[in-house]
């Protein structure tokens, strides 16, 4: 069972880094090499993919997802131990979650004004009313369905 999930993320991280484009994956792969050659960084540089991966629109931009995947699938396999990982992970998400709601708060007119809110207006509204709605309920349960992806 193991064996299977290992294939099944390596697999989901190598098309996510196939669909990203080429000077991406490139990219990716070096830090994946990096942290290879150089485990006594894995830790601070999965806490930076996962402040990147939380930031708002940065995701959208970055293939951040998929090294943090390749680099789960692999680090334990090197020794890393698995517990460390997650809480770099947990520690570099948090903040990232932190720093969008840090920029929302002091930036909000201007936000709506850059790219890709400035094409999709009618976003801002809606996630008004989607929270007014649910409240703390829908950030969770949005969390749980990237989990779960």
């Amino acid at each position: 069972m193991r064996k299977v999930f290992i294939a099944a993320a390596i697999a989901a991280a190598g098309l996510a880094l196939y669909y990203a484009g080429s000077e991406l994956r490139g990219y990716a792969d070096e830090v994946v090499e990096f942290v290879k050659t150089h485990q006594q960084f894995a830790l601070p540089v999965i806490a930076l993919l996962a402040f990147g991966e939380s930031i708002a629109f940065v995701s959208l931009v970055l293939p951040f997802w998929g090294i943090l995947v390749t680099l789960g699938v692999l680090l334990p396999q090197a020794g890393v131990a698995v517990i460390p990982i997650w809480v770099a992970a947990s520690v570099g998400a948090a903040l990232g979650d932190w720093f969008s709601y840090w920029l929302g708060v002091h930036y909000h007119e201007q936000i709506g004004r850059v790219w890709p809110l400035s094409r999709h207006p009618e976003f801002i509204p809606r996630a008004h009313a989607l929270f007014e709605r649910w409240g703390i309920a829908e950030q969770i349960k949005d969390r749980m369905e990237k989990l779960g992806s």
